[in-house]
């Protein structure tokens, strides 16, 4: 399985001291706990120990946050210290839906790269699809073949 993680920091002074809590999200871990990323503010201060009802945690919600290193599906969503969170999340659930399109491939029909085998793939997604939209209009019914 491929890592998908995400570095950033934020810069603030509180008390006149300077702080740059850094953290490393595993992005895959939290979309598979919870379909979708934390907030990055309230996220860094769980792990920092940073109360969240504090004045501290306030200044640096009012800092900007620097997306420092990607890594897998992440690299495609982050540009100069900008970091696309719907784009990845759609992006994540596409991997993770053709992911199992492929465990089917592997196991019903002995294909062990469904990406060399695009017009497959693209019906394996289509019947997904479809499943996906009559799945609250149909009994879920599969006649025997």
């Amino acid at each position: 399985m491929m890592d998908h993680r995400l570095t950033y920091s934020i810069s603030f002074s509180f008390k006149g001291v300077e702080h740059q809590p850094r953290c490393t999200l595993d992005l895959h871990q939290c979309m598979s706990a919870h379909g979708e990323l934390p907030c990055f503010y309230s996220y860094l201060a769980e792990v920092h120990r940073i109360d969240i009802y504090s004045y501290e945690h306030d200044v640096m919600t009012m800092g900007e946050i620097c997306f420092e290193s990607a890594e897998g599906l992440a690299t495609h969503f982050m540009q100069k210290e900008h970091f696309d969170v719907d784009g990845f999340e759609e992006a994540w659930r596409v991997y993770q839906r053709f992911q199992k399109l492929q465990t089917i491939a592997r196991e019903h029909l002995a294909i062990d790269d469904l990406e060399q085998h695009r017009s497959l793939a693209l019906a394996l997604q289509e019947a997904y699809q479809l499943g996906f939209e009559s799945r609250f209009h149909t009994p879920h019914y599969i006649p025997p073949l």
